[in-house]
């Protein structure tokens, strides 16, 4: 069990920095978004899956109206 909880602290500290460096902010003032998505990255990757099992893609944001 120990194990996986370094594997789990290891993906996470190893993927931030990757992370970090292929977010790019959308608004040039909000400097910050690349860095708290680094961080939030797993809560991301969360919302993801769950909306792969559940199929909840109605409103993914993409749509004008």
């Amino acid at each position: 069990m120990i194990n996986f909880l370094y594997g789990v602290a290891f993906m996470y500290l190893f993927a931030m920095p990757f992370l970090y460096y292929l977010a790019t902010p959308v608004d040039e003032e909000d400097t910050g978004a690349p860095t708290s998505f680094a961080i939030l990255w797993p809560l991301a990757a969360l919302e993801v899956y769950y909306r792969i099992l559940i199929g909840d893609n109605d409103d993914d944001g993409t749509s004008s109206s």
